[in-house]
């Protein structure tokens, strides 16, 4: 008797516990018809143009400044992808390039902080970068820009 109370609960319980693990493993994909045409393609991420080479930007800092003060500093380091042809032209032009990639963040920054907005992201101090070094040496030279890091410091810390 004891046996046969064991098999009757026993049993299902091993079964259900078995088909979720298939389940959550996902081997009853293809029984289930959720599994992915073997024909798909995977997309990948187009390589860079040959020939490109990096111009390092560390410690760009950028003042925050709310009601008259600076409210914080954000420091972002960046790697700008340009062509080999164009990289003396960059380096050359450094100085102004760091000092207008300054001035249009720490812009965009102050007008979304006066209007309440929240900060800019990745993606769009990244398309600032590129505006301005691709209006400063031309859309062929510059192909991108690459965040590597960015920390934020608060005045008197």
């Amino acid at each position: 008797m004891k046996k046969k109370k064991l098999l009757v609960l026993g049993l299902p319980l091993m079964l259900i516990a078995g088909g979720a693990g298939a389940y959550m493993t996902g081997q009853l994909d293809p029984f289930l018809g959720t599994a992915p045409p073997a024909e798909a393609a995977v997309e990948t991420a187009p390589l860079p143009p040959a020939g490109t080479e990096f111009v390092e930007l560390r410690d760009l800092g950028l003042s925050v400044i709310r009601d008259g003060i600076v409210f914080e500093v954000i420091y972002l380091d960046l790697s700008l992808e340009v062509t080999a042809d164009a990289k003396p032209l960059v380096e050359r032009h450094r100085p102004r390039m760091l000092d207008r990639i300054q001035a249009a963040l720490r812009d965009l920054f102050a007008y979304r902080s006066r209007r309440g907005m929240p900060p800019i992201d990745v993606v769009e101090m990244k398309m600032v970068v590129l505006q301005v070094t691709r209006r400063m040496f031309g859309d062929a030279a510059v192909v991108d820009a690459h965040l590597i890091s960015d920390w934020v410091s608060e005045p008197g810390t």
